[in-house]
């Protein structure tokens, strides 16, 4: 454990701020205001008032009070999470695998408050922008929404919790040098949905019903299937999917008999409208140590999650190769402008919802929503984009075109098309936001084209690099595979010069972020062309191998076969 006094975890929290510290005894005292570097007014007030319980307001204040207009700086970014409303063992299981780890740990008494330090402290003008990231950690932790304010006062380290007798200790438990921005958190935390309350619950607390059922039920099978479906149902929008089972399983062990893990894992099923599992536990932690038996247990539950859901190409021989596209996993396509590189994208994620019963998010950033429903009739049908309008303007089809539209309604029944322009956050909102109002499982999300999103940056390939670096992590916190296409660099030149690694935009953060990146060009005249595929980057294979695609120009189609290709000589481009 890593110990931190009082002193200390002010003198870090407000290094960079500027206005005064508020320390608030409760219930009886006056609040009482210091300047940041009055450390030891703060440390002798606090001993004043041992016997109460200690606040201090996370924002510095103006000293004229604390409310949110008397904000002057906030030197961070925060939760507080209560045990008693998110289990201890699920925060820690959160945690682990959230985007950002907390600067500082704080184990109040009954929880933990956790801050995130800014590396310029915000100002007044920040309160919407504070406010909204506070929520967003703690839709994703299970934090408090009431302590989500401008305004807040959190426990004193170093103070005693007097709510309980015996009164804990509220310490710091562990501190890094980690400091991030604004944008990190805006930039990848899907938004927060914390106004649309649960209507089973009464002001955030758990409805009456729910402590009687998780004491079990000892009648017939079908009572404990009916009670578990209710407690399931009531916290799969609250939780991930695991920690639903998680909860399932401490109410079985109360069942008389208790049902099977089968019967369980049904139950999880039937209610799931997949929430993304995202976030941890302390740094050193034995959770985080593997050894050769949980390597292979962890490793088995990976095969699992690829007989789930493994986004594969449809084509075979980049099949074989990369071996699919796992959940948090990123493929990158880089290609030229007028390279079929959209195309591509529509034929993959086709290929995906023709074989998985869960559906494909295509981000359409470039293509309009027309010009892209004219291309995958082109697609289904295997006729000219000349063709398929002269269908739809001619009145005497109108029986062929009703057959058009049914077969169209029906092929892509599970693709749903956004065309606006998004943000890495707004990707992680859409999927909750069509999984909740479709009734459907989102299984993968295509990217038409990387650079086309809203991101920070003060040129081009910095943007580009920050969402590059920023669309690994969405994968992760969703937990499902993401294709993303990107375009090349002046130095892809044009022409039929292959593509190499090095062409992309923001190139060094693609071949960092990725998991996989194909590189794709045309070759071959005007009157023959060819579609090149070379594996750029494959994590569990080789590299280099160059695809001649099967290609239908005219109808866009690309089958599922792809022949080995030779580069001339004089195409051969970097690698």
């Amino acid at each position: 454990m890593i110990t931190m006094n009082r002193t200390d975890f002010f003198n870090k929290l407000y290094q960079f701020c500027e206005g005064q510290i508020e320390i608030r005894p409760l219930p009886a005292g006056e609040q009482a205001y210091f300047n940041t570097d009055d450390l030891g007014g703060i440390d002798l007030h606090c001993q004043r008032f041992e016997k109460s319980n200690l606040f201090f307001g996370v924002a510095t204040r103006d000293g004229k009070g604390g409310r949110k207009e008397n904000i002057v700086n906030f030197p961070c970014v925060w939760v507080d999470i209560d045990f008693k409303n998110t289990p201890r063992e699920i925060v820690a299981q959160k945690l682990k695998d959230f985007p950002s780890k907390p600067s500082i740990i704080v184990k109040s008494g009954g929880g933990v408050h956790l801050y995130w330090l800014l590396k310029e402290p915000a100002g007044k003008d920040d309160i919407t922008a504070i406010e909204d990231i506070n929520h967003r950690i703690a839709d994703q932790l299970g934090g408090d929404h009431g302590a989500c304010d401008a305004a807040r006062i959190l426990r004193v380290p170093g103070t005693r919790n007097r709510k309980y007798n015996p009164a804990p200790l509220c310490e710091v438990t562990q501190q890094t040098d980690f400091f991030c921005t604004i944008d990190d958190f805006l930039e990848i935390l899907p938004k927060s949905s914390h106004n649309h309350k649960d209507p089973s619950a009464v002001d955030g607390k758990d409805p009456e019903w729910l402590d009687t059922a998780m004491r079990g039920v000892d009648t017939e099978e079908t009572s404990r299937n009916v009670t578990g479906t209710k407690i399931a149902g009531y916290f799969i929008n609250k939780l991930p999917q695991r920690n639903v089972s998680t909860i399932l399983k401490t109410w079985n062990i109360n069942n008389k008999p208790p049902l099977s893990e089968n019967e369980l894992n049904t139950i999880v099923k039937s209610v799931s409208r997949y929430q993304p599992d995202i976030l941890t536990k302390s740094r050193v932690d034995m959770s985080n140590v593997y050894d050769s038996a949980r390597m292979i247990e962890e490793y088995k539950a990976y095969i699992k999650t690829l007989k789930q859901n493994r986004f594969i190409t449809g084509i075979r021989q980049i099949d074989k190769r990369i071996r699919g596209v796992a959940g948090g996993e990123v493929l990158t396509i880089i290609a030229r402008s007028g390279s079929f590189k959209t195309a591509m994208l529509q034929n993959l994620l086709k290929n995906y919802i023709d074989h998985s019963s869960w559906a494909s998010v295509f981000f359409s950033l470039e293509v309009p929503v027309a010009s892209l429903t004219e291309r995958y009739l082109e697609i289904l049908d295997g006729c000219t984009g000349r063709e398929v309008e002269q269908l739809f303007s001619d009145p005497s089809e109108a029986n062929i075109q009703l057959i058009a539209e049914n077969s169209y309604k029906h092929d892509l029944d599970k693709l749903f098309v956004i065309p606006t322009r998004v943000s890495l956050s707004d990707i992680g909102s859409y999927v909750q936001l069509i999984e909740k109002e479709r009734n459907v499982k989102v299984g993968v999300v295509g990217i038409d084209y990387l650079g086309l999103m809203e991101g920070p940056g003060a040129s081009e390939y910095e943007t580009v690099s920050r969402l590059s670096i920023g669309l690994k992590s969405t994968a992760k916190l969703l937990n499902i595979p993401v294709v993303v296409l990107a375009q090349v660099s002046r130095k892809g030149a044009s022409g039929n010069t292959e593509i190499s690694l090095d062409m992309g935009r923001g190139s060094g953060a693609i071949e960092e972020a990725a998991d996989f990146v194909l590189g794709l060009w045309q070759a071959g005249d005007e009157d023959e062309k060819e579609l090149i595929c070379k594996i750029l980057k494959n994590r569990k294979g080789p590299v280099g191998s160059r695809w001649k695609l099967d290609l239908i120009p005219h109808t866009l189609q690309i089958g599922p076969n792809a022949e080995k290709y030779e580069l001339p000589k004089n195409a051969r481009g970097g690698f």
